[in-house]
């Protein structure tokens, strides 16, 4: 008794289709070759992108330590003077000595002692009136430099910003 295979299990030597074809037609494998180009090109630019987001997150880690190193100078310094202007301020961006390539500003204003959001500006700003200055904000801003000279930044990182309340004992 023979016993034929079910037609799905055939050899497909047997199918019909496939009789005298020898190999893959030049467009077949043309197609093949253009889809796998499209592939290898995503990939190497999504590496690509990678790369530049983790190279602006460590741009973006220095400017933040450089930013806690500006706050540590100023609390080291204590309140200082009662009077604004005080002359750890920095109003405009500068560059930071000994690391090229970063900028800061440091920003120094008069707040009331019992709300540090309202300014002190002058006396009788706050309730009850305060005759000098009591308390200060500090904001530092530092940022990374595309290496354009001052002023001009690196799109891809963010501004490091820390700010504390200085209040006088």
């Amino acid at each position: 008794m023979t016993r034929t295979l079910p037609k799905i299990c055939r050899p497909l030597t047997n199918l019909g289709f496939l009789r005298g074809q020898a190999g893959f037609s030049l467009l077949e494998v043309v197609i093949a070759a253009l889809l796998v180009a499209i592939g290898v090109l995503g990939l190497s630019m999504m590496y690509s992108t990678g790369q530049a987001l983790v190279q602006a997150q460590g741009t973006n880690r220095v400017a933040l330590q450089l930013a806690q190193q500006r706050i540590e100078q100023i609390r080291a310094g204590g309140f200082g003077v009662q009077v604004l202007a005080d002359n750890r301020e920095e109003t405009a961006f500068a560059a930071i000595a000994n690391n090229p390539g970063y900028e800061r500003t440091t920003i120094i204003t008069g707040v009331c002692p019992n709300d540090f959001a309202t300014p002190w500006v002058n006396p009788g700003d706050c309730a009850p009136v305060q005759a000098a200055v009591e308390a200060k904000r500090v904001v530092v801003t530092v940022r990374a430099n595309d290496g354009g000279g001052v002023g001009t930044t690196d799109p891809q990182t963010q501004p490091a910003v820390m700010q504390i309340i200085l209040v006088r004992r």
